[in-house]
């Protein structure tokens, strides 16, 4: 993120120069454009540096064109000429097979959120300084003179995908100023961008769950973005991607075109009316088999075993004859889902069958995007996995009692070169406290080698004992090291927040990207177990070298109050590596007891 950027590592005076050059370059096609405001921000950002010496430099058949409302884009020969439309933008709200790309180079992801800035890394001693400060709802990035707080900044080309916020009601305007404009692209009470005021007119797109309010209409600009809030008395997290040095999008404007608003209706009515089917619908040339099997006690039956090139487009399973709640907790946790792709030996998938579905806590209905439980006892899986030469799939049982599983796979052929996507990885694991150069109370539940795409993490949560007044294990925030960096570029404001609810509201909730399945009843201090999920599609986090993703799990380096069972889901390219193995039954079941009925 911006504000931990070392100036020391560039000539200033040479980037300001070409900045000035730049941005004398922009003004005739910008006629509002507030140099001085996107200078300022340009200074601020080390990738919008190398962008702005584009601009500047002479670059082999580059020419600098008008954009319409867009502003001025640079096309060359030396740089990708993508040009991304908001109906395409909007396609990706219900995209999983994208997910599969392997990132381009400068494609990257972050957040701004309102959490404690006194959490610092001393590069000097190599040690993290107050790493577990809690107090996530003042932070911002500076004040400016008539009074406004700026709570996001950042250069384009990108898209801020995600708005959450607690308590937006107590805030008041939120401003949006894209591409150097003076003027809003948007202007309204902060608690009005999840209400169904214009534009954000759809209720899946826009809503409040168990107190945490989220906006996912996408908000796109061309060379910068900048939110600023008046009043504000809310937590609040900005999430937002960063397309690569030549990519052109438009800039967000609340006056929508008929096929904008189309598009939308389209998404909106998906997430509303259609989860639990696949978004793609019937793809070319898809295959689909269904098979019953009987599990005995120690066997494994491999469900899928083909050779050829192709992806795996769907992947269904019922369990039959669970018996109760507490049948159902143990056939979920005792039976388990292996996935390898292309020979590899260390399989890519591994996982107890309830927990790779999203869903730790026994058999609870919910619909989400990629995955969910339907309450007619199928369990469902969309999430794109394709493979070069061989797929196998195979289903085993752990515990000690005989199960009837159906099983219903969906193949098709590839529709873009394999070269170009990665592998579909989902590895259950207990998660590994990271104390080291005062990292507590960081709690790691991916760490993962090569080039890839996090996409999403469900979690299940065990506390044992009511811890009335506080703290609470929703204080830990997320925390998404990307690529070695020292300060992770996503840094939220607590494990509830990240989840998409506040204030830890009990209560049931299932929406497209995020779900609480179970939660105890009672304050958020209550003992007893939680499944929550949350799907990153759009704000998705992609990565070229490595991915270190924490979660502060409170209360620190011990398990006599909380024990975590973690889910995470992530694409990586062929060769990438991890640390995570299969674990004995014993593991699994070891760290909660089970409710005698849901709560």
């Amino acid at each position: 993120m911006f504000e931990n950027w070392d100036p020391e590592m560039t000539n200033k005076q040479t980037i300001d120069c070409a900045l000035k050059r730049a941005l004398r370059n922009l003004g005739p096609l910008l006629p509002d454009l507030d140099c001085h405001a996107i200078l300022g921000l340009l200074r601020r950002s080390r990738r919008a540096v190398v962008s702005s010496l584009a601009l500047a430099l002479p670059v082999s058949g580059a020419t600098l064109i008008p954009d319409g409302i867009s502003g001025g884009s640079l096309t060359s020969t030396a740089v990708s000429h993508a040009a991304y439309s908001y109906v395409d933008l909007i396609g990706r709200l219900t995209n999983l097979e994208q997910l599969a790309q392997l990132p381009a180079p400068g494609e990257t992801s972050a957040e701004w959120t309102s959490r404690d800035r006194t959490s610092t890394y001393d590069s000097a001693t190599g040690q993290y300084l107050n790493w577990g400060a809690n107090n996530d709802g003042g932070g911002f990035i500076r004040t400016q003179p008539d009074g406004g707080i700026v709570m996001a900044e950042m250069a384009g080309p990108g898209c801020v995908w995600r708005i959450w916020a607690g308590l937006p009601q107590q805030t008041g305007n939120v401003k949006i100023f894209l591409d150097g404009s003076t003027n809003p692209a948007v202007d309204l009470p902060f608690v009005n961008y999840f209400n169904g005021t214009p534009p954000f007119i759809y209720p899946s797109l826009g809503y409040a769950a168990c107190k945490g309010f989220n906006s996912y209409v996408p908000i796109p600009y061309n060379v910068s973005c900048k939110v600023v809030a008046y009043n504000n008395g809310s937590y609040f997290h900005f999430n937002y991607s960063t397309f690569p040095t030549g990519v052109t999008v438009p800039t967000f404007a609340t006056n929508l075109t008929a096929s904008e608003q189309g598009a939308l209706s389209n998404a909106d009515d998906f997430f509303l009316n259609h989860l639990g089917s696949d978004p793609a619908g019937v793809r070319s040339g898809e295959v689909t088999t269904t098979n019953s099997y009987t599990i005995t006690p120690g066997q494994s039956l491999t469900a899928l075993n083909f050779t050829g090139q192709g992806a795996v487009t769907a992947f269904k399973v019922r369990v039959n004859g669970m018996t109760g709640i507490s049948d159902q907790w143990m056939a979920l946790r005792a039976l388990t889902v292996s996935m390898s792709w292309d020979g590899e030996t260390n399989s890519s998938v591994w996982a107890p069958l309830g927990d790779f579905f999203g869903a730790a806590c026994g058999y609870t209905p919910y619909t989400a995007l990629p995955m969910g439980m339907l309450r007619n006892g199928w369990m469902y899986c969309y999430w794109y996995m394709p493979f070069a030469s061989q797929a196998r799939i195979a289903i085993g049982n752990d515990g000690s009692v005989t199960r009837n599983v159906e099983v219903v796979i969906t193949r098709a052929p590839l529709t873009n070169p394999i070269r170009s996507l990665a592998r579909f990885h989902a590895k259950w694991n207990r998660g590994v406290y990271v104390t080291n150069n005062g990292r507590s109370p960081d709690y790691r539940f991916l760490g993962a080698s090569g080039q890839g795409r996090f996409v999403g993490l469900a979690l299940h949560i065990y506390q044992t004992a009511d811890v009335a007044p506080g703290p609470w294990w929703g204080e830990g925030d997320e925390k998404f090291f990307v690529d070695g960096e020292k300060i992770p570029s996503w840094f939220g404001t607590g494990s509830e927040d990240y989840f998409g609810f506040s204030w830890g509201t009990p209560g049931y909730f299932s929406k497209a990207y995020h779900t609480q399945a179970v939660a105890p009843p009672g304050t958020l201090m209550a003992p007893g177990n939680r499944a929550l999920n949350r799907f990153q599609i759009t704000d998705n986090v992609p990565f070229q070298a490595s991915f270190d993703g924490c979660i502060e799990k409170w209360f620190y380096t011990n398990d006599t109050i909380t024990t975590y069972g973690t889910m995470p889901y992530w694409y990586l390219a062929s060769g990438g590596s991890d640390p995570y193995s299969a674990l004995p039954l014993s593991s699994r079941t070891n760290y909660y007891v089970p409710p005698p009925a849901h709560n």
